[in-house]
């Protein structure tokens, strides 16, 4: 079987994205009274995410308890965590809306990604050096995991200065949305299903079909991080000149084509040119849709929609985790899941025919 090793880390991976789902969910219904106190929400729920991970890190460390019980304590207490996370994604987005310049708002857009992935790849570095530096055991993740989650803690007081920018005039307004389209979410949902499920199938399939090794998934992965690293100030230039859904239809069509790709390239190098363009398309449609949510939807409109999004690509996470290994060994042929990511082509029209893209211009001023 293809995927039956990683039921484990699948649960492990999906019970997080669960309760982002949960906590989404519930900032869709309410996001009035979460506006009203973004701010503070915003910091407190920083605070308690970053807590939450030290506690997670020092109990496996000291290994409370073994074996599965000790994985599925630290994951729900990450679950936990996350889903304080969820809190500060929403209220984070909707604090930049309105307190950062517009047109600062596809360079804020391009740099934030880019810290993101520096700082992905400096937890690796770190993880590098833990791992290489002792026999690896449980407490050695447990380390690792405290390590960072203390880091994080270390910028915390910084985030409890933040406070709104007073604005002595209003900002011009931009055209924008009345409301979101309900065409988009399935766009989106269409999207990540299209690139996540097959995307959950390519480091087994590279072992057992390709014949890899570790080396092939860290090539490939690194490839994959480079194209993150590099390329957003490429999509923030584009979102400068276009609007957010048109930058939009352009990463699907990078991403959707190149996983659906993988499975007919059996050559290293070209599989890692593949990953960087897969990357760069990932990186890309994260970027136009965190655009579109900070610069193109009515302030009373944003924090609703921007919990919607994150729900959809919460979604679709733990469905990809979860669903992709159990299709392909039913299916006994994963090259016909990876041909079925085309069917995420048909979100580009839908995107094209949402709101907000074309018709308002919401790359234009209007006075």
């Amino acid at each position: 079987m293809l995927c039956s090793a990683y039921t484990h880390i699948s649960m492990l991976l999906v019970l997080p994205l669960v309760a982002a789902i949960i906590v989404y969910s519930i900032i869709a219904l309410r996001h009035g009274i979460v506006r009203r106190y973004r701010v503070e929400m915003f910091k407190m729920s920083v605070l308690f995410s970053r807590l939450l991970y030290v506690a997670g890190g020092a109990i496996v460390y000291a290994r409370v308890y073994d074996g599965v019980v000790l994985l599925y304590l630290f994951s729900l207490i990450t679950s936990i965590a996350y889903s304080f996370g969820a809190i500060a994604n929403v209220t984070w987005a909707d604090y930049v809306a309105d307190n950062l310049h517009d047109d600062w708002k596809p360079k804020y857009v391009a740099l934030d990604s880019m810290i993101s992935t520096a700082g992905a790849l400096a937890g690796t570095a770190i993880a590098g050096a833990i791992f290489s530096s002792s026999s690896i055991s449980i407490a050695t993740y447990g380390k690792f995991f405290l390590v960072g989650g203390l880091i994080f803690l270390a910028g915390t007081p910084l985030i409890m200065l933040l406070r709104d920018i007073p604005r002595k005039e209003p900002e011009p307004q931009r055209a924008r949305l009345e409301r979101p389209s309900r065409g988009l979410y399935v766009a989106i949902a269409l999207s990540y299903t299209a690139i996540y499920i097959p995307a959950s199938l390519v480091a087994p399939y590279i072992k057992q079909r390709f014949g890899g090794d570790e080396m092939w998934i860290t090539m490939i992965n690194g490839a994959d991080f480079l194209a993150a690293l590099l390329t957003p100030p490429a999509w923030g230039a584009l979102l400068r000149v276009l609007p957010s859904l048109a930058v939009a239809r352009i990463a699907i069509a990078m991403s959707v084509v190149s996983i659906a790709a993988f499975p007919y390239i059996q050559r290293l190098d070209f599989q890692m040119v593949r990953a960087f363009v897969a990357g760069a398309g990932m990186i890309g449609l994260w970027m136009s849709l965190f655009s579109h949510m900070i610069r193109d939807v009515e302030p009373a409109q944003r924090i609703g929609h921007s919990s919607k999004v994150y729900l959809v690509w919460s979604a679709l996470q733990a469905i990809s985790i979860s669903m992709g290994g159990i299709l392909a060994d039913v299916l006994q042929k994963p090259e016909v899941i990876f041909m079925l990511s085309a069917v995420g082509l048909l979100a580009i029209p839908l995107v094209k025919a949402s709101r907000g893209d074309g018709k308002a211009e919401p790359h234009k001023r209007i006075a």
